[in-house]
Formats: structure tokens, C-alpha cells, sequence
């Protein structure tokens, strides 16, 4: 009968280390994964002291040399100043930096010498980093380098990061170290085809998270509006509500819609609070503010009046002719029909034009023009 050897398992006290944690969290590995990574670290931990140095990582498992590049990368990733690291900063370094993508590879190489945030680097520096990135290359790389020497599109001595990136996209075999230090990742630490596999699965899981995401989303616009309606129609009160629907955006300020974009920017308390204050009638914080502090100025505030006494006297006039039996209408709503003129509008229409001028919808001057 053949004998089938089980597959290899990490220790249990190493699952307990919160860089082992991590990296299960980050790449969705399984015990399996694990007990092959451990079978790896097992080899290279020549002293059974539970590390490997980073030379041993670089040289011995990856295949690459060790320098400046090498020291950043672990130090950003799990170490500090540190000649060895443990099982846990083992696979949790191999597994952030193999699921890079290409922009985060760019970003770590340009932020690895504008360590100040100042938004660029200098040229001779980098000039130093390419030619040690490619210093283990057979063909000599003084192409390279002066393919760098031209693309400093200022001649100021310093690349932006757009120049870095378009250097990048133009010349990708001057950072191709840097991406090839991912490939032997692949290559020797699980393989290509499952690093492939993992992701595709990953990307497909993003995918699926972002749609969950955007279903939520959805459902809170619709339960917040939900209530932003409410509150309206306690404020208009039931029938006006259902009867005047266009006079609901008077409403608007009190009670502004919420945008998917502003959605986004609410957190869990934030969200409680807005229906909180829905719920309660109480309208906008802005809005509270904006009454508060109306900020009107003298100018304003005498055209305010004016319109008001406009309206005043337009509807002055409109008691009276109701009480007369005349009918109201607006020149400028005097349509001509199968060549007959439209005739007026009772009060209702008109009072709903005086809201309008209230609520700031139209020009009061004009309001109404002809009075029969």
C-alpha cells in the first residue's frame, strides 16, 4: 500500500503571533499554506533558534542580492534595524509585498528616498539606486542610466512623481528589479500558479465586497430619505402633502437630501444623528445656523420688506375681488386657446405663486399683473 506523507504544519505556538494573524487576515491562507512556509523557514533556520537572517531571505531563499532596497523593504514591512527575523514577520513581509501592486511598488522606491514628503527626489541619488538595483546584471547598464539622465524633463535635478511614474511606464526595465524581487517571491514561496489562483481570488472578493458595500449604501439613501420625507409631510401636514407635491422642495433647506458622496463621509455616529434629527423635526445643523444667523444685511433685508409689501398689497386686492366676484389671472399666464384667451385662476393658484415669491422661486415685481 503506498504511503501518502501528510502535508507539512506549522507549529502551533507560531499561529498565535500576531504577524502570523495578519498575514492569514491578508492573503486568506490556510493551514496548508502555512505548514509550507514553515517548511521553508525550517530550512533556512540553520541554528533552530526560531530566525533566519535577512541574507538567508535575500540570497538563500529569494535569489537576490542583499542591499539598500532589501534593508528599506524590511524595515517598512515587519523589522527595525534587525539582522534576523522570526516565522511570523517571515511570512507576513513575503505575503504584504507579493501582493503589492504595481503603483505601491512605484510609491515604496520614490517615498524610500523623499522621506520628507517634499514631493520629489534628487536625480543623483536615484542615478546611485538604479545602479544598484542592476548592479547583478550580466549586460552593463550604462543605457539605463542615461536613459535617467534624459528624462529629467525640468533640468532642475530632481524628479516629481509624475515624472517617476512616467519614467516607469516608458522605461519599465529601469525599476524591473524592484518587480522582480515579487516574481522570485512567487517562484519560490508557494509557487506561481498558486499566487495566480490567490489573486484572482482576491481580486474577485474585492469585487464582491464593493457591490455588498454599494447594496448598503443604497439602503441607507433610501431609509434616510424615507425619513426626510416623513418629516416633510409632518411639516406640511398629511393632506397638503399628498395633495401639493411640487410645493415639497420648499422644504429642501430644512431637509437637504443626502448625496451618495456626502453618504461616504457620515460616520456611525454622524448617520444616528441625522435620523435622530429627522425623526425629531428638527432639520439641518446648517439649517439651525442659517436661522440662528440669518446674516442679512441692511440692503437685503429692505428688499425683503418691500417684496413682502408686494405681496401684501397684490393680495389685498385679490380679497377684494373675490368678495366682488371677479376672477384673478396673470397677463403673463394669459395663453391664447383654439384663439380664445385662457381666463384666470382662483386663489389657491395664486396663493401658491405668493409662496413661490416667499420661498424666493420667482420674482415677486409683476406678481400680478391684471386684475379684472
Amino acid at each position: 500500500m503506498p504511503f501518502f506523507g501528510k502535508s507539512p504544519r506549522a507549529p502551533k505556538g507560531q499561529l498565535a503571533d500576531p504577524n502570523i494573524i495578519r498575514a492569514v487576515g491578508l492573503g486568506k491562507l490556510t493551514h496548508n499554506d502555512l505548514g509550507k512556509c514553515w517548511k521553508i523557514f525550517k530550512k533556512w533556520d540553520h541554528n533552530k533558534e526560531g530566525k533566519i537572517t535577512i541574507e538567508d531571505l535575500f540570497v538563500g531563499i529569494l535569489g537576490e542580492d542583499r542591499n539598500m532596497f532589501a534593508d528599506s523593504l524590511m524595515e517598512l514591512l515587519v523589522i527595525k534595524e534587525e539582522d534576523s527575523i522570526d516565522f511570523g514577520q517571515f511570512v507576513l513581509s513575503m505575503m504584504t509585498y507579493a501582493l503589492f501592486e504595481t503603483v505601491e511598488i512605484l510609491k515604496f522606491c520614490f517615498f524610500m528616498f523623499d522621506k520628507d514628503k517634499n514631493g520629489f527626489i534628487h536625480k543623483d541619488e536615484f542615478i546611485l539606486f538604479i545602479e544598484m538595483i542592476h548592479a547583478r546584471d550580466i549586460t552593463p547598464n550604462t543605457n539605463i542610466i542615461n536613459t535617467v539622465e534624459k528624462l529629467d524633463v525640468d533640468g532642475d535635478g530632481k524628479f516629481t512623481w509624475a515624472e517617476f511614474t512616467e519614467l516607469h511606464h516608458t522605461y519599465p526595465q529601469v525599476l524591473f528589479p524592484c518587480f522582480r524581487i515579487q516574481i522570485a517571491i512567487c517562484r519560490n514561496i508557494l509557487g506561481l500558479k498558486w499566487w495566480k489562483k490567490k489573486k484572482e481570488f482576491l481580486v474577485l472578493e474585492r469585487l464582491a465586497a464593493l457591490e455588498k458595500n454599494e447594496k448598503v449604501k443604497r439602503k441607507q439613501l433610501a431609509m434616510l430619505e424615507k425619513q426626510r420625507q416623513a418629516a416633510i409631510r409632518r411639516d406640511m401636514g398629511f393632506v397638503d402633502f399628498y395633495l401639493q407635491p411640487m410645493q415639497r422642495h420648499y422644504f429642501d433647506m430644512k431637509y437637504p437630501p443626502t448625496t451618495a458622496d456626502q453618504l461616504v463621509q457620515l460616520d456611525e455616529t454622524s448617520m444616528k444623528d441625522k435620523m435622530s434629527r429627522l425623526a425629531g423635526g428638527l432639520g439641518s445643523v446648517e439649517f439651525e445656523e442659517a436661522q440662528a444667523n440669518p446674516g442679512i444685511t441692511e440692503d437685503d433685508e429692505k428688499l425683503i420688506v418691500d417684496e413682502y409689501k408686494l405681496i401684501d398689497q397684490n393680495m389685498a386686492e385679490v380679497g377684494a375681488a373675490l368678495r366682488e366676484g371677479r376672477r384673478i389671472k396673470y397677463s403673463s399666464e394669459s395663453v391664447k386657446k383654439k384663439g380664445k384667451k385662457k381666463k384666470g385662476f382662483g386663489a389657491k393658484k395664486y396663493h401658491n405663486k405668493i409662496m413661490d415669491v416667499a420661498h424666493g422661486v420667482v420674482d415677486p415685481h409683476g406678481a400680478v399683473t391684471d386684475i379684472k
